[in-house]
């Protein structure tokens, strides 16, 4: 068997590095395995400094709607405007909620059944036509049919064109009195 020769350097490192090695684990494992009395807490130490804000995470679901809170208080009413026109709706001041007519005739008095012609001069067909009759019993409009006393009446308007209208009135019953009104219809 051949002879280990070991030089004394090589010994004394070998010697140190052992030594090392085995203090290492002999406080390993005394301070891992056996435990003693533990002692009184000491005071917290100061808190370091805050690091950098790191990027914004992905936004979570909405939440539930919450309940309807109460109703606030009124406020104070504000001031009375100026007094409107009057809206009392009659055939001469239609201003209650209809605008005036691009063309009245005003009543015209008939002796008894006539056909007649309006000049309305509007240059237009396009319009709303309003035809009312005045008798001494009522007031009827377009197609009023029959008499209270059983006797069959008409009043209807035919043949409009851009500047006149006609009107038929049938009534056997003696004078009355006609009114044609008209309004452009504007187009949206």
């Amino acid at each position: 068997m051949a002879e280990i020769v070991v030089s004394r350097r090589t010994f004394l490192i070998g010697l140190i590095i052992a030594i090392l090695a085995s203090s290492a684990i002999s406080t390993v494992i005394s301070t891992q395995w056996t435990r003693g009395p533990q002692g009184e807490k000491g005071d917290i130490g100061l808190q370091g400094i805050q690091g950098e804000l790191g990027p914004q995470g992905t936004q979570g679901q909405q939440g539930l709607l919450g309940e309807t809170g109460d109703t606030g208080l009124q406020g104070p009413q504000g001031e009375q405007g100026p007094e409107g026109p009057p809206g009392v709706f009659t055939l001469e001041n239609m201003s209650g909620w209809y605008p005036a007519p691009a063309y009245d005739s005003g009543w015209v008095a008939v002796s008894g059944a006539e056909k007649m012609m309006f000049t309305h001069g509007l240059n237009t067909t396009e319009v709303l036509v309003n035809l009312v009759r005045n008798t001494s019993t009522a007031q009827l409009g377009i197609n009023d049919g029959f008499e209270p006393g059983g006797g069959e009446t008409e009043l209807r308007w035919y043949n409009l064109t851009s500047n006149d209208i006609w009107v038929n009135s049938q009534y056997g019953y003696g004078s009355h009195e006609v009114r044609v009104q008209m309004w452009k219809i504007t187009q949206p």
